[in-house]
């Protein structure tokens, strides 16, 4: 089996924190929730950020745009896939300005790969007239439907994102194997759905043939966001990995 996670945005899981002021400039690279699935700049994170409230601070919350997670969480991750993903130190103060006991990162998925399976799914493609097609995969999980994924492609993988398949918002997947860490830590406060694997080969053109045959055909700039995205990425830095 399959997880899809993410913090929990409720009361008793926002310890309502301020970042402090830092430079996001030439434009805001800062709201990508639990994780945006390609390289961020480390230099344009926030680097600390002081709590408005007196609640309790659990092991994964959100910041503004953000979020934020203690160093067993880090370590998790780490112990899993050492040297995959980005995490961003962050110093946090409580109320009253001091110190906030124990080491916080921003973290960030750096794997983004498609597996889920769109046929199998039933996802529905939406093409509006001069837009790029996409499959729209926004309520699925509240509606209770079964999301299948490919065995054989995440062979191997234990945390990604989708790229051109991803349900609306942050969404990270995880393998059975680090769910089940995450639950016998008690890492508390993560939103999840559980998903199904398949043994069925993940061939990009039985899956997102309308969208290679759009960016086949378009200018760059009418591709879909994350091929643009992952382009840009390459373009920059010459890789997408760490």
């Amino acid at each position: 089996m399959v997880w899809a996670i993410k913090f929990e945005v409720s009361d008793r899981n926002n310890p309502g924190f301020k970042l402090d002021p830092f430079d996001d400039r030439p434009s805001p690279s800062r709201s990508y929730g639990f994780s945006k699935g390609f390289w961020v700049d480390p230099s344009r994170q926030p680097k600390s950020a002081q709590q408005t409230t007196k609640k309790l601070v659990h092991d994964v919350f959100p910041l503004p745009g953000l979020n934020a997670v203690r160093q067993r969480f880090k370590d998790l991750v780490e112990e899993f896939e050492p040297g995959v993903h980005q995490f961003f130190p962050i110093d946090l103060r409580d109320k009253q300005g001091e110190p906030i006991g124990d080491n916080f990162y921003i973290f960030n998925c750096m794997v983004s790969m498609d597996a889920v399976l769109a046929k199998e799914t039933g996802l529905e493609l939406k093409h509006p007239p001069g837009e790029p097609p996409e499959y729209y995969f926004e309520a699925i999980f509240g509606r209770g439907e079964k999301v299948f994924i490919s065995r054989p492609q995440i062979k191997g993988h234990h945390l990604w994102m989708g790229l051109h398949i991803r349900p609306h918002g942050s969404w990270v997947f995880v393998s059975d194997e680090f769910f089940a860490a995450i639950k016998k830590q008690k890492i508390k406060y993560l939103r999840s759905h559980p998903l199904h694997e398949a043994e069925i080969p993940w061939v990009a053109e039985d899956q997102i043939k309308p969208i290679l045959d759009w960016e086949a055909s378009q200018p760059f700039e009418k591709w879909c966001g994350a091929s643009r995205l992952r382009k840009n990425i390459l373009d920059q830095r010459g890789k997408l990995e760490l």
